[in-house]
């Protein structure tokens, strides 16, 4: 009967080692795998934070004074400082 039980330890024992290889193995793998994830989406963010700021300087271009009068001058338009009006939001 001791033979047997201590047989049946050694499996056992067996079968923890080798799922504990596996399991350590699996992991290795799956936060590779994340770590690699990660970077594609940092990747992805600094892409998209230049493409941002670009467009951000892009619209400063647009909406300066001497573009806006560029433009409505080569549509026909004229500027007039007595037709704009500020607006305030105090009340």
């Amino acid at each position: 009967m001791n033979k047997k039980l201590f047989k049946n330890i050694n499996i056992l024992c067996f079968l923890v080692v080798i799922a504990g290889i596996y399991g350590t193995v699996y992991l290795g793998a799956y936060f590779t795998r994340s770590k690699y994830e990660l970077e594609g989406l940092k990747r992805k963010m600094q892409l998209q934070k230049n493409v941002n700021e670009s467009l951000v300087m892009k619209v400063n271009e647009l909406a300066s004074l001497d573009k806006v009068q560029a433009i409505a001058t080569k549509n026909g338009f004229t500027y007039n400082n007595a037709n704009i009006k500020t607006i305030s939001n105090e009340f």
